[in-house]
């Protein structure tokens, strides 16, 4: 399992539900890609949703734990480690400059 917001696991996305070549990933098209309503920011549904294929590695059919509830927390506990790193401004939604912050950080390129 990939740490939450990572460059490889935006890159797993990007191949894998985006359907785009990984040498193609630029993180303004991701975040403009995943902003699903258009409004310019990620609010906890957008965000949580790139989640998702993170969490059927471990909780989906073919994963070693099938209890909901814990696949939920867990997204939750994931969903707030996000926003604690990237909501700098902590108004509850990650905007474009907060994304791109976050891709400038040494850790982004490091999966934890």
């Amino acid at each position: 399992m990939h740490h939450p917001v990572t460059k490889e696991q935006l890159l797993e996305l990007w191949k894998n539900v985006d359907q785009l070549e990984t040498k193609d990933f630029n993180p303004r098209v991701f975040f403009m890609m995943h902003d699903v309503d258009g409004n310019g920011v990620w609010d906890a549904d957008e965000v949580k949703a790139l989640f998702i294929k993170e969490l059927d590695k471990l909780y989906g059919p073919n994963g070693p734990n099938k209890d909901l509830h814990e696949r939920a927390e867990e997204m939750e506990r994931m969903r707030e480690h996000v926003f604690l790193e990237s909501d700098l401004n902590r108004d509850g939604l990650i905007d474009f400059n907060e994304f791109m912050m976050q891709t400038r950080r040494s850790d982004f390129q490091q999966d934890q």
